[in-house]
């Protein structure tokens, strides 16, 4: 039995890891603002785990576990899930796996809005 198929949360988590270090890395060899680098590697490593995960679905194959989708989701990578699901139409009826992107998307709008809100009481005034 592969490791893939014991192990798949540490296999696909540390792959996506690692991608995400590798073109957040390149990005930021090209210049590219470290914060915009590293949300856009998120964003494009977790379109991809979409498109490979809806693949692996239409094969009949061992898919990614959902919790390491919503971890990419959730550090970063909503733009490619939301993209990812539109392009591939994956995960879309799942209503399960929807209200919990839905969730990581509030989390994430209110993490914005306060660190907004804490620059302007606190750096801007």
């Amino acid at each position: 039995m592969s490791r893939i198929r014991r192990r798949p949360k540490v296999f696909y988590g540390a792959l996506g890891g690692v991608l995400i270090i590798g073109v957040t890395g390149l990005f930021f060899y090209l210049k590219i603002n470290l914060l915009y680098g590293y949300l856009t590697g998120v964003s494009l490593v977790t379109f991809l785990f979409y498109g490979f995960d809806k693949q692996r679905a239409k094969n009949e194959k061992g898919l990614i576990p959902e919790v390491v989708l919503h971890i990419l989701t959730l550090i970063g990578g909503t733009p490619g899930a939301l993209i990812g699901q539109i392009v591939f139409r994956h995960k879309t009826k799942k209503w399960r796996f929807q209200m919990v992107l839905v969730v990581i998307v509030i989390l994430q709008m209110a993490a914005i809005w306060y660190g907004w809100e804490f620059i302007k009481t606190r750096l801007i005034e």
